[in-house]
């Protein structure tokens, strides 16, 4: 039981971790589109 749950906890970090790091991609990217249209 206590594996199993350690083995959940894990896959959940890795989840947060994949998902935060894809919405700060996207935040990169609407930022830069920002300041691209402030440039033009």
């Amino acid at each position: 039981m206590h594996r199993l749950l350690k083995t959940l906890w894990s896959n959940i970090v890795e989840d947060t971790k994949r998902l935060a790091k894809s919405h700060c991609l996207i935040l990169i990217i609407a930022k830069s589109s920002e300041v691209a249209n402030v440039l033009e």
